[in-house]
């Protein structure tokens, strides 16, 4: 979806390209690439359907809390650009309309240093990624309800948020104790939203 989420709907002074492969991206993707995968696995459709896809959304719900969190820790010092990219929102819309009442936010503390904020958001913002894939294979059904449901997966779709994060977290490419903080921030967030999704057993799945 194209539109802003709540909040100031102004476009702030864009980012700076920042290198496609920089020291900061390079370690925090080397320090989670095992976490990742797991919680990929998890996370992936197989035959998309109506109760993988409420799987599959129920399983995103930490991203609230996460959010919350880092708009706690001044996350806009470091994305000025964050109601833009804010999504619990989306996501509790798409919950509703998948007849699921999205869950109270639990408390979550995050430290404000630049590091460790941008290891958090590093797996937001790299969720996108994955998002695309989902909303690809739910628009090849045809079904309208599920269609009718993806607010979340198109959220942001036509800005090039992932650019301009890479930029941010470019800041930190020279600075080897804010990388390891950002590595750190990070596995912890895979390892919040694979809690979510051991509540499923097995792991989202319809081959059938």
């Amino acid at each position: 979806m194209g539109s802003a989420l709540p909040g100031d709907s102004s476009r702030p002074e864009p980012f700076k390209i920042a290198p496609m492969h920089g020291r900061a991206r390079r370690h925090l993707q080397a320090a989670t690439a095992i976490l990742h995968d797991t919680v990929e696995r998890h996370f992936a459709p197989g035959r998309m359907t109506r109760s993988a896809y409420i799987q599959y959304l129920t399983m995103n719900r930490p991203l609230a809390s996460i959010e919350l969190a880092l708009e706690a820790a001044q996350i806009r010092c470091v994305l000025p650009d964050w109601d833009m990219r804010r999504r619990r929102f989306v996501l509790a819309s798409d919950l509703r309309t998948m007849g699921i009442s999205p869950a109270e936010a639990r408390a979550i503390c995050i430290s404000d240093d630049l590091g460790t904020l941008l290891g958090w958001s590093y797996v937001l913002e790299g969720s996108r990624l994955g998002a695309r894939v989902i909303f690809k294979a739910i628009a090849s059904t045809g079904d309208q309800e599920l269609i009718g449901a993806t607010r979340f997966l198109r959220h942001g779709v036509e800005m090039a948020l992932w650019t301009t994060f890479t930029a941010a977290l470019s800041r930190i490419d020279n600075d080897p104790s804010a990388i390891e903080c950002a590595c750190k921030a990070a596995s912890a967030a895979f390892n919040i939203f694979y809690d979510a999704a051991k509540m499923f057993q097995p792991p989202l799945v319809s081959h059938s």
